[in-house]
């Protein structure tokens, strides 16, 4: 019984890390959209907007990305 929790387990951890991952890819992509719109005058503001994300969370990227 223990064992077959354990291998559960692993596996849940494996498909954490692995949805991590392409979360982590997904937000870089995402990121490096709005810093290019940036440079090219568009506001990242306009962008989350349409992507659906609140115009303080990307305010609060860009300050971070800056640094």
């Amino acid at each position: 019984m223990a064992n077959r929790i354990a291998v559960d387990v692993d596996a849940h951890l494996k498909g954490v890390t692995k949805a991590r991952k392409v979360l982590d890819a997904a937000r870089e992509e995402y990121l490096a959209a709005v810093l290019g719109a940036e440079s090219a005058g568009i506001s990242p503001t306009k962008i989350g907007q349409a992507a659906g994300v609140t115009e303080a969370a990307i305010r609060q990227t860009v300050k971070r990305n800056k640094r």
